[in-house]
């Protein structure tokens, strides 16, 4: 098992849910 890989998913999944926040209050905003 490669632990560098798994961390590196997690930091995308934390980039991805980070940017979906921004998206949605970009949306409420307009």
């Amino acid at each position: 098992m490669d632990f560098s890989l798994s961390s590196e998913q997690e930091q995308l999944q934390e980039l991805a849910q980070e940017f979906a926040r921004n998206e949605m209050e970009t949306v409420a905003k307009h």
